[in-house]
């Protein structure tokens, strides 16, 4: 019995020391696994940091070797900063207790970073025009690289010298990223002047009916048809209808379409920095 009651303890002891030991394993592997999820973690942020910068570095690249003849630039150019003009207004009009604190495009991308106030009703803004923040990357290196020597053109003069300015850009900017967030410029500007002029033409066509009469077609094509009928009608129609040039209705009467000098300073650091050695389009051809 003694020498049995001996051995049963040698064993219990044994067992509780093995039992130590796997206990000791097993918190030596949590702390292992914790490790590894940390540089998993560490690792993936790093490659999507990568990502970001090569796409940056294409980015300027390709905004860089835009072969645009001046007066394209010019084009392109106008578009850009009436998409920019535009969602700053947007923006301002959703936020009018912080319009002085919120002078330039440039301030408002700086400061919803840390207020979601401004946050909010910054991406409900780009969701309302379609854009995203991709796009606004494209636009904004855009500015920054040729806003120095570009100059805004009206609608009207845009006209006169490109009728498709959407098969422009699409044969000439390869960057993917850069030639969607152009075209979705294009497409706001194009869009919002088409819904003024079509507000501007039921205004004006209201405004020669006597009385209320209007009430008296359902809509405006009918209206136009019956128009047409009336020859006096119609040559007052073609005196009293005009259209006004301008930023497809976007922005407060008298808001210059040329942002401020500060704004393209403080766009700057919203925008990554032009990559080392593609300071000028020269230097990326050499």
């Amino acid at each position: 019995m003694n020498n049995e009651t001996t051995t049963l303890m040698s064993l219990k002891e044994a067992m509780k020391r093995v039992d130590h030991k796997l206990q000791a394993l097993e918190a030596q592997f949590k702390e292992l696994d914790f490790t590894k999820d940390n540089l998993t973690q560490k690792f993936e942020n790093h490659s999507k940091t990568l990502a970001i910068q090569a796409a940056q570095d294409e980015m300027w690249t390709a905004v860089l070797e835009l072969t645009f003849t001046p007066m394209e630039l010019n084009i392109v150019y106008s578009y850009v900063i009436e998409v920019l003009t535009c969602l700053h207004t947007h923006v301002l009009e959703k936020l009018p207790d912080l319009v002085r604190g919120l002078p330039t495009l440039a301030s408002v991308l700086r400061r919803k970073v840390k207020n979601k106030r401004i946050r909010v009703v910054w991406e409900s803004v780009l969701e309302e025009c379609g854009l995203q923040e991709g796009d606004i990357t494209a636009l904004c290196t855009f500015f920054i690289a040729h806003g120095n020597k570009a100059e805004h053109y009206a609608a009207k003069v845009r006209q006169m010298y490109i009728r498709d300015i959407t098969f422009m850009i699409t044969n000439m900017v390869k960057n993917q990223a850069l030639q969607q967030g152009l075209l979705r410029a294009v497409h706001i500007i194009e869009k919002g002047k088409a819904v003024r002029n079509s507000e501007e033409q039921q205004s004006s066509l209201k405004e020669l009916m006597p009385g209320g009469a209007w009430t008296n077609f359902a809509t405006l094509k009918d209206f136009s048809a019956a128009l047409q009928k009336s020859k006096n009608l119609g040559e007052k129609l073609g005196s009293t209808h005009h259209q006004r040039i301008g930023a497809g209705g976007c922005g407060p009467r008298g808001l210059s379409f040329r942002l401020r000098r500060r704004d393209a300073a403080e766009l700057r650091a919203q925008v990554p920095e032009v990559p080392p050695g593609l300071t000028s389009a020269r230097s990326v051809q050499e």
